[in-house]
């Protein structure tokens, strides 16, 4: 149950970029804009801080998605349909586009581009911000049955949690590197949760994804998931391949 809402929260916060938002690749050849790699302890007050500046709340800040993205993707930021039931709203400030940059080829392990703050508030809604090094952008609002997954997840503000590094360090000690190097330009993705998924209630969860689908990705891919206790970093069962519909 836990590696099924790791997998479903990235689809999701993927697909509202890649439908919502439609953002599709920017470049053909190469990595497009790049930004600076930078691991959760550097942007996660700055994600906590926006969340809650944000109209529409109070936002309880439930998720943080580190995007490694292969490819720098750029769109527009519209309201529009993510899964059926589920639609995305631009949130107030919101800018009308932009790219989403790319994490440098050969960036340390567990340092990427793009960060995502994900939070939710009384109502069932849920608040996607976008926090690089240099700038902290409110996405989208979404509303309807996709939010579901968020609903009883407790706060990661001010939690005591190991960082991104120490989770990326470890996944590719235990096959991630190998899963890397077969399959070049893989979306990195790193997902700490507050406590409240089922079957792990008590502790925030970390969870690490490469998968092969990217933004705009069609047909079928294979990803490799691993999963800790994000309060201390120890395992939460073992690394898995297997196969996802992109």
């Amino acid at each position: 149950m836990v590696v099924v809402v790791v997998v479903v929260v990235v689809i999701l916060v993927v697909g509202v970029l890649a439908f919502a938002g439609v953002f599709t690749p920017s470049s053909s050849t190469g990595q497009g804009l790049t930004g600076t790699p930078v691991s959760y302890d550097q942007v996660s007050s700055a994600g906590a801080n926006a969340v809650q500046n944000e109209s529409g709340g109070p936002w309880r800040l439930v998720a943080a998605v580190g995007l490694g993205l292969a490819t720098s993707a750029s769109g527009s930021i519209a309201a529009n349909a993510v899964v059926s039931g589920c639609t995305a709203t631009p949130a107030p400030g919101s800018p009308s586009g932009g790219t989403l940059p790319a994490t440098p080829t050969g960036s340390p392990a567990g340092s990427v581009a793009l960060w995502m703050f994900i939070a939710a508030n009384s109502p069932g809604d849920i608040l996607i911000i976008a926090v690089t090094q240099n700038a902290t952008v409110p996405l989208f609002i979404l509303s309807g049955s996709c939010t579901s997954e968020f609903s009883d997840l407790g706060s990661i503000a001010g939690l005591s949690v190991v960082n991104s590094p120490l989770i990326a360090n470890t996944t590719n000690s235990a096959g991630g590197s190998a899963f890397l190097t077969s399959h070049p330009g893989t979306l990195q993705t790193f997902i700490l949760f507050g406590p409240g998924i089922p079957h792990a209630p008590d502790m925030p969860i970390w969870g690490a994804e490469y998968n092969t689908c990217g933004l705009a990705s069609t047909g079928t891919g294979t990803l490799f998931i691993a999963l800790y206790d994000a309060s201390s970093g120890s395992p939460y069962g073992s690394p898995m391949t297997q196969s996802t519909n992109c």
